[in-house]
């Protein structure tokens, strides 16, 4: 899914999308690559953790994101998830 125009909006829409306990459309959701998705910020990626961690994500890769802050980094290692590709956080 490289680059493919994922912002926070979309991310948004998969936590908002689906019924059940939370999770969205995605709860059997265990790794998440938005490398290079450079539109992808806290806005979106927090509700995303808050969704998906409770259920399987367990590992998370963020090359090249940009609009990552490490508030939203220490939030997703609190939740269990392994955090890959840091080196362009803000």
């Amino acid at each position: 899914m490289e680059g493919v125009g994922v912002d926070d909006h979309g991310l948004l829409r998969l936590v908002a999308g689906g019924g059940g306990g939370g999770g969205g459309r995605c709860p059997r959701l265990e790794v998440l690559d938005l490398s290079w998705c450079r539109q992808v910020g806290d806005d979106g990626l927090g509700p995303l953790l808050e969704a998906l961690s409770t259920q399987r994500l367990r590992r998370l890769v963020l090359w090249g994101v940009s609009g990552v802050t490490e508030l939203s980094l220490r939030y997703a290692e609190r939740k269990g998830v392994e955090v890959v590709g840091r080196s362009y956080m803000k």
